[in-house]
C-alpha cells in the first residue's frame, strides 16, 4: 500500500485529520468505564425513633381494651351458649318405711317416705333444681306422685331430701292386683320403681386461681 492510500485511510477514520478523543476527554457528566466498575454508594435511611414509640405506645394503649374486651365477651357468649348435660342425680341413701298394702276389689293403698341425697359433682359450677317431682311405679303403672321442695346446690355440694308417698285409694286393673299377690306369694316382697325428675339450671363460676 503507498503511502498516499494511507494518509487517505486515516482522513476518512479522523475528521480534518484529526485523531479521535479519549473517553477521559468526553463530558464530565459522561460515565466512564472506571466509574461504572465503582459501586454504588447506599446511604441508610434514617428513622425517627421517637416517633415509632409513640406510635406503639397509642397502639397498646388501644389494643389492649379492646383485647380484654372481645375475651369477656366470648367468655360471656360461651357461658351463654354452651349446653352442658347435667349429671344424673346420686341416690346416696334410700330408707323406706314398712309399705302397708291393702286390697278390696281392685283398689290399692299405701303409705311409704323415703330419703334422697343428691350431690353436686361439678367443682367449678353451681346447681339450681326446682320443679322436682317424684313418682312410684308398680312396672308402668303409676301409684303415686310427690312434689319436693326446690333447692341449690353449689360446687362439691349435697342436700337430702324427703318424699313421703300416699297412694289413698287407687283404682287398678285386675291383672295389677294379680301380679301384686304374685309377687308376695313367690317372693315375700314387691319391687317398685322410683322416678325423681327436675328441671335444673347450672352455672358456670368465674374462679381466678
Amino acid at each position: 500500500m503507498s503511502k498516499r492510500v494511507k494518509t487517505d485511510l486515516m482522513r476518512l477514520s479522523s475528521p480534518k485529520g484529526r485523531k479521535p478523543r479519549n473517553l477521559k476527554s468526553c463530558h464530565p457528566y459522561c460515565p466512564t468505564m472506571e466509574s461504572l466498575k465503582k459501586p454504588l454508594a447506599t446511604k441508610k435511611p434514617e428513622y425517627d425513633w421517637d416517633e415509632w414509640c409513640w406510635i406503639t405506645i397509642v397502639a397498646m394503649f388501644f389494643l389492649v381494651p379492646v383485647t380484654i374486651l372481645l375475651c369477656l365477651l366470648i367468655y360471656s357468649h360461651d357461658n351463654s351458649s354452651t349446653v352442658v348435660a347435667p349429671a344424673p342425680p346420686s341416690v346416696e341413701s334410700l330408707s323406706v318405711t314398712p309399705i302397708d298394702i291393702g286390697f278390696n276389689s281392685t283398689t290399692i293403698t299405701a303409705e311409704w317416705n323415703l330419703t334422697l341425697s343428691i350431690r353436686n359433682p361439678y367443682k367449678k359450677m353451681t346447681m339450681y333444681h326446682h320443679a322436682v317431682t317424684a313418682t312410684m311405679f308398680y312396672k308402668d303403672v303409676v301409684l303415686s306422685s310427690a312434689t319436693l321442695p326446690s333447692f341449690y346446690l353449689t360446687q362439691g355440694d349435697q342436700t337430702a331430701l324427703e318424699a313421703r308417698f300416699w297412694t289413698g285409694v287407687v283404682h287398678v286393673d285386675e291383672w295389677v292386683e294379680d301380679a301384686l299377690v304374685a309377687d308376695l306369694t313367690r317372693r315375700g316382697a314387691v319391687e317398685f320403681n322410683l322416678k325423681v325428675e327436675a328441671k335444673v339450671l347450672i352455672k358456670r363460676l368465674l374462679i381466678f386461681t
